[in-house]
């Protein structure tokens, strides 16, 4: 049985989405829709994934992931091969360690003014080493001493 298809509705919870539009010359988010993202987390592994779907015009409340894994199952059940976390195709898992960059040592993500601490997700960027390496080393990272 396929994995996705085991799920039960009731342990996927939507994290986070976004909607993604084309860049024109008239700046970033100017053009026409590209994709919906997704972060989710699936409570009986623990696991975050994120997907990339198009539907455009549904809002957050509205977002039925086993529909949107039924469209990936399908698409890959067809023979489109399309790869882990572009739209249309199957979950991609998120590896914390590599979404979540940590600060150098003695710093943190924002300031804090009750002892709560938070971690910035760097899901734009996932998975692109350079970009991993270059934020740790920056000082113009957002970390604060």
């Amino acid at each position: 049985m396929d994995r996705r298809a085991s799920r039960e509705a009731k342990n996927l919870l939507v994290e986070w989405t976004d909607v993604i539009y084309e860049t024109t010359e008239d700046g970033p988010a100017t053009g026409p829709y590209k994709y919906t993202a997704v972060l989710f987390w699936d409570r009986s592994s623990r696991e975050f994934f994120y997907l990339r779907a198009s539907i455009k015009g549904v809002a957050f409340s509205d977002i039925h992931l086993p529909t949107l894994l039924a469209v990936a199952n399908k698409n890959e059940k067809d023979g489109l091969a399309i790869e882990a976390g572009q739209t249309g195709g199957p979950e991609l898992w998120v590896d914390r360690e590599v979404a979540y960059p940590k600060c150098p040592n003695g710093a943190r993500t924002v300031q804090s003014t009750d002892g709560l601490f938070v971690m910035e997700a760097r899901l734009v960027t996932y998975g692109d080493p350079c970009f991993l390496k270059e934020f740790r080393d920056s000082s113009s990272t957002g970390c604060a001493y």
